[in-house]
């Protein structure tokens, strides 16, 4: 179902499927709604009780820029279409790249409504120079199939791949290309140069969120590398942290069948895992208390 919202004032454009428990999808930079969806859906449409609720960003997809200058601006837009959208019910939250970025302010600001979240490529720090990155490199090229491509988009697709194929190529262009040709350069260009960074981004290490997550990364990611994102180990105790070889930013694209059981992992821990419940150390207590603590576990 193709929808608008309005956010006081400002339109958003969100794409919806299914009915039951909320999960809102946070795509990335210069893409739109279809890098998430494309990439979510083949798990999600097998599955009954969740309402996919995919959106676009400002100055991507549909959704215009508006008067919304920077990373702040764009966080309390998704807080307020959350207000218009999902309310107060709980819901899961996804996120690719600056979409993760987001996705983490949405946590700061309403952690406690999230019951769990799934990080694809997760950018987590908004300025490239501290980042830890590897080197721009290609792990498989079928330079026949290269040599056919048309100029349109081949650029892009070099630039964002590092397996370049029949069967990448034909993603790529299904779920992403199709979306960078709609956002507004000019806009985004604008935002990185003077808006990328949360306000609260030092605030995240800071973070603690106990619900069921997925953070992927790849190792050959040039974007957003696959470091930096190990800081947030401590601080998200129920969290599968994978870095997969042979890949790079667009790993579901280029691991697509391994990217579909890590979707299904993180929502069979979501529906049959219990919440974490802490227990004491029974050494330290007290003989009875001991004993009664040992037949519960």
């Amino acid at each position: 179902m193709d929808c608008f919202t309005n956010v006081k004032g400002h339109p958003v454009h969100y794409v919806e499927y299914g009915e039951g428990k909320p999960v809102l999808n946070i795509h990335g930079y210069e893409v739109d709604y279809r890098m998430m969806s494309g990439c979510l859906e083949p798990v999600f449409e097998k599955k009954d009780g969740y309402r996919r609720i995919y959106v676009d960003l400002p100055g991507m997809g549909q959704t215009p820029p508006g008067e919304l200058k920077s990373a702040d601006d764009w966080l309390n837009l998704l807080d307020g279409f959350i207000d218009e959208v999902i309310g107060k019910e709980h819901f899961l939250l996804t996120g690719q790249s600056y979409g993760c970025y987001l996705q983490l302010g949405l946590i700061y600001k309403r952690g406690s409504q999230i019951d769990g979240c799934f990080f694809i490529a997760p950018c987590t720090i908004a300025k490239r120079a501290p980042r830890q990155l590897p080197v721009k490199q290609f792990i498989e090229q079928d330079k026949k199939f290269l040599d056919t491509l048309q100029e349109n988009g081949k650029e892009d697709y070099l630039d964002w791949s590092v397996i370049l194929n029949k069967k990448t190529w034909r993603i790529f262009e299904r779920d992403m290309y199709c979306g960078m040709k709609l956002f507004d350069p000019e806009y985004l260009d604008f935002i990185a140069a003077n808006g990328y960074e949360l306000s609260m981004e030092k605030e995240f290490d800071d973070m603690v969120f106990e619900g069921p997550c997925c953070w992927v990364m790849a190792r050959q990611d040039q974007f957003v590398g696959c470091k930096d994102q190990w800081r947030f180990l401590d601080h998200f105790p129920r969290s599968a942290y994978i870095v997969l070889d042979g890949c790079g930013h667009n790993m579901p694209i280029e691991k697509e069948d391994l990217f579909y059981l890590l979707v299904e992992d993180w929502l069979y821990r979501l529906e049959k895992l219990q919440p974490i419940e802490y227990f004491p150390d029974w050494k330290v207590l007290p003989a009875v208390e001991r004993d009664a603590w040992k037949k519960r576990k």
